[in-house]
Parts: structure tokens; C-alpha cells; sequence
């Protein structure tokens, strides 16, 4: 991918995480791929900034493990359609999937892995952040 950039900085202070992503999609193909290092821990929660050249709207963010699988499949919200302008969170909450909401434990999704983020549809040369805020396994 001609121009696409991906870049991570990591908060690891304490018990709740951050990994800060700053992302441009490719000039041509409108994507850009990464991978983080390895965490191993539970996701909580992701939030998307759109940059001074903000990605085009309803861009789509996705997580996978190592095995390709989504990290974020079982949850009842995800980071696809993510907005042109405005800053927006999401809570990633497993769904019960007998009950089609949420788990009255308040589950997260698991990772021991290096996640990759993809994202599509962001427009050519346009940029943004992505902050995933994740707690250690103990």
C-alpha cells in the first residue's frame, strides 16, 4: 500500500491500558493494515478521532487475533461505521447470545495475541486515531 502508515504507542501504566494508533490510508486503495505487539488481557473499550484530514464517513475498523478470527465478533457493538467528524466510544461488551444482549457480568472479549487492525473505506490519504483501552490479565 503506497502512503499507508500505521504507528503505536503504548500506555501500559496501571492496571487499565492504552494503545494509541495513528493511522493514514493508502492514497490509492483507501486501507491501511497494522499490528500491534503482543497484550494479553481483556479489551474494553475503543475510541475513534478523526484527524484534521478526516477519513471519508462510515470507515470500518477490525480487530483479528493471530488466527484472523475478529476479536470483537461476539460483541454487541464493534468499530464498523465509524464517523467523519466526530470523536465516538464504544464499549465492547460480549453478547449473550441466547438473550441477544448483554451479559449481566459485564464479559469482554479475551485476547493473549498481537491484534491486527484493518481498516477499510477511510478514503485516499486520510488519517485518524484509534485508542483501544485494554486491562492486563492478572
Amino acid at each position: 500500500m503506497a502512503g499507508a502508515t500505521m504507528t503505536f504507542a503504548y500506555d501500559d501504566v496501571g492496571t487499565v491500558k492504552k494503545i494509541i494508533i495513528d493511522w493514514l490510508s493508502d492514497d490509492a486503495t483507501a486501507d491501511v493494515v497494522g499490528t500491534t505487539k503482543k497484550i494479553s488481557g481483556f479489551l474494553l473499550k475503543g475510541v475513534t478521532d478523526p484527524d484534521v484530514n478526516a477519513p471519508d464517513d462510515n470507515y470500518n475498523i477490525v480487530l483479528t487475533d493471530e488466527e484472523g478470527a475478529p476479536i470483537l465478533g461476539n460483541c454487541n457493538d464493534d468499530l464498523l461505521l465509524r464517523d467523519t467528524a466526530n470523536i465516538e466510544s464504544v464499549d465492547f461488551l460480549l453478547r449473550d447470545l441466547a438473550a441477544a444482549d448483554a451479559c449481566g457480568s459485564g464479559e469482554r472479549p479475551c485476547v493473549s495475541d498481537r491484534i491486527t487492525v484493518s481498516i477499510d473505506s477511510a478514503g485516499n490519504a486520510n488519517e485518524g486515531r484509534l485508542i483501544l483501552y485494554w486491562m492486563g490479565s492478572v
